[in-house]
């Protein structure tokens, strides 16, 4: 019989592949955001899950990677929210700066170890091109999400376009300067902007 082997939330046993690599990435936002980059590490990760090192390496070619996959899982957590289908663009933009900064408030000592990585990513080709690949697919989850509740597919785009880039810049931007109050001014600033040119061109 199988020894189960727990620590903490992570329970390792009779878990199938997939949840052992869910536990892992998990057990990766907790590590990251309790020790930060400088803790993380393949050993202090093994043990924060209860799996063996050749276990993590069995789900991910690399320790950089599993970073990057638990961004993902956190990002597909965070957009799991439901808007009226009548919901417009100001219930949109709403909800993604909540969204955003929420998951400021809640993961900000992950995403400062998480940073640490994207700067590995600038100069290792393989390693960007799985950042690259997760921003994308983090773009194509929010273009999604306004192309539900915008007709206009090309302003959908657009739109989602500069929201994730004003969110990521402001997200950043937060982390280095702590002027969150400054950000999130601006947001809402630049949601009540893009609201009003969004009308206008409807009236026209």
């Amino acid at each position: 019989m199988p020894i189960d082997r727990s620590i903490g939330q992570y329970h390792i046993g009779r878990m199938n592949t997939r949840d052992t690599k869910t536990a892992i990435l998990e057990a990766t936002i907790t590590l990251l955001g309790r020790e930060g980059a400088d803790g993380f590490s393949a050993s202090a990760l093994a043990k924060e899950v209860g799996v063996s090192k050749a276990t993590l390496f069995h789900h991910f070619q690399s320790l950089d990677e599993i970073p990057i996959a638990a961004l993902d899982l956190l990002t597909s957590q965070a957009m799991d929210f439901d808007l009226p289908e009548d919901a417009g663009l100001p219930e949109l933009l709403a909800a993604m700066g909540d969204m955003a900064f929420g998951f400021l408030d809640e993961r900000r000592a992950f995403l400062n170890a998480f940073y640490t990585f994207v700067s590995k990513a600038m100069f290792d080709p393989r390693l960007k091109e799985k950042l690259q690949i997760s921003l994308n697919g983090a773009r194509a989850q929010v273009r999604q999400m306004f192309s539900n509740h915008i007709k206009d597919e090309a302003r959908a785009r657009d739109l989602s376009n500069m929201v994730m880039v004003l969110l990521d810049g402001g997200m950043m931007y937060v982390l280095l300067l702590d002027n969150e109050a400054e950000i999130r001014a601006m947001w809402d600033r630049f949601a009540i902007l893009l609201i009003k040119e969004f009308e206008n061109e409807n009236s026209n």
